[in-house]
């Protein structure tokens, strides 16, 4: 099976980030390592909820986020000297998290990182949710990496809708590439 992927990059000092703020009804909350207890399930739940976004059909699985998978995650992270940055939507209404997006900094990422998971449930998607926890993502980090010039990303090239987030937020496509893999 082949997917066809649309590479990114973001010079963060050219970044679109200002002024996004949470739409009614939704608040931001963003934290480093480890998920909030009171969080994690519906933090699995919005992971697992990247299996409903627009793409192509690929051999590759994605696991099945359980509260187990995430803290399993967090802890190899760590213990690979990763440091995870996370942002979420939440539902004011419901206290779930409805957005998320994160950026993993593994120890040698000084100048350059590639962002990580950016997922809306598919009740939520149109609201701009995607594109808030982005840009709230994108301000704790140039408020803490000031040494940090550019973020890359990877999305399917099925979801448009992504990939006009970071065109927003001020990412350049850099190139199209088509990925081809199979179970084994």
């Amino acid at each position: 099976m082949a997917a066809s992927r649309v590479l990114q990059t973001l010079t963060i000092s050219e970044a679109a980030v200002g002024g996004i703020a949470p739409p009614p009804g939704y608040r931001v909350e963003q934290w480093t390592g480890e998920t909030p207890e009171h969080l994690l399930a519906s933090v699995a739940a919005t992971r697992q909820s990247i299996d409903d976004a627009p793409a192509t059909r690929s051999a590759v699985r994605a696991p099945e986020w359980t509260p187990e998978v995430v803290r399993a995650e967090e802890a190899e992270a760590r213990a690979g000297g990763v440091e995870q940055r996370v942002a979420v939507a939440v539902e004011e209404a419901t206290g779930l998290v409805v957005a998320l997006t994160d950026v993993p900094l593994h120890p040698g990422d000084l100048t350059r990182t590639h962002w990580g998971t950016t997922v809306v449930m598919p009740a939520h998607r149109g609201h701009g949710l995607g594109r808030m926890v982005k840009a709230h993502l994108l301000r704790g980090l140039t408020a803490d990496r000031p040494e940090l010039e550019h973020v890359g990303t990877g999305t399917d090239s099925a979801n448009s809708a992504m990939i006009r987030v970071n065109e927003r937020l001020g990412f350049v496509t850099t190139r199209e590439v088509v990925v081809v893999s199979r179970s084994l």
